[in-house]
Formats: structure tokens, sequence, C-alpha cells
């Protein structure tokens, strides 16, 4: 399919999501520096059980991500995808941050609607990024852009349920 949206290399697009977000939680992010191609989507998981506490967390921290998807399949859109949020040391300029309420711990699997919301996100994003493409070379797991002993999203997530192999 053909990507809308070509003036995403210049800034001068909407990045208005296309699919129904709440944006009860909001941070400032960051102007991206110029020139830099947004080419990947990371994933991540929260290490806690509710968009709230991932919020307040990341806000405390100084630290920001474009989306939470919580256990009940709510996308919150907390940075305007043109702006930078800290969330991937080294990537954050030319990446998108998704993270994705979860403990990390086995005993708590990610649930159908949250691959459903994820899935849905990704190919949302990709349709007004030109680069970016739905397969394993633009939608990284943190673990796979740090080299801090990440490990997130958490072993027991289903790249399958959302298209991929990662």
């Amino acid at each position: 399919s053909e990507k809308s949206g070509q003036q995403a290399k210049t800034g001068s697009f909407t990045t208005k999501p296309n699919v129904a977000v709440s944006y009860q939680y909001q941070l400032a992010g960051y102007d991206r520096p110029e020139g830099v191609i947004v080419d990947t989507i990371v994933l991540h998981h929260t290490g806690d059980d509710a968009a709230v506490k991932t919020y307040n967390t990341l806000n405390k921290r100084q630290l920001g991500v474009h989306y939470i998807i919580d256990r009940d399949g709510m996308i919150y859109y907390l940075v305007d995808e043109s702006k930078m949020a800290y969330h991937a040391k080294g990537w954050n300029s030319r990446s998108i941050g998704i993270e994705i309420v979860n403990t990390g711990y086995e005993s708590m699997d990610y649930t159908d609607v949250q691959y459903d919301s994820i899935r849905r996100l990704i190919t949302d994003i990709a349709n007004r990024w030109p680069s970016i493409e739905v397969d394993d070379g633009h939608i990284k797991a943190h673990y796979e852009v740090s080299n801090i002993g990440k490990w997130d999203p958490s072993p027991n997530f289903d790249w399958s349920r959302i298209g991929l192999k990662t």
C-alpha cells in the first residue's frame, strides 16, 4: 500500500493517529535533530500493571514514550510523534516508543486486546511514516537496541501475534 504523509521527512505533516487513542496523559517531548529520519518503532514493557503507574514513573524520571497500551487495550498518546521521547538510548531521535503495560514477569500474559491494539497502532504509524515498514527490521524490541541489559518486552511476548518473528 502506498504510504501517505511523505511530508513526514520535512516535519510538516500531522502525526494524529488514525486509531482511537486517549490523550489523558501528556508529556512534552523534545525536538528531533534536523534531518533525522524516523525509521523504527521500539516496543517496551512497563514493568508495572497500570498505565497511570507508567505515566507517573516516566514523568518522575523525566523519560517519555509516544504511546502506552494498557491491559484493556486502551492506547494512550503521550508525546506527539513529531517530537522525540527518551525511551531507548541511542535510538530516541529515530524511533517511536510504545510501552505495553506488563510487569515483565512470566506470570503476567499480554492480553488479546493488547496484541490487537499493538498491531493496529504499528500499522497506523507505518502508514504515516514513509520510512517505517511493518517488519522485523523496523519494529524492534528494546533489548535489540540496547546494550545495557534490557529485556523488554518480556520473553513471553508473542511476536507472531503482531505478525513478526523478532
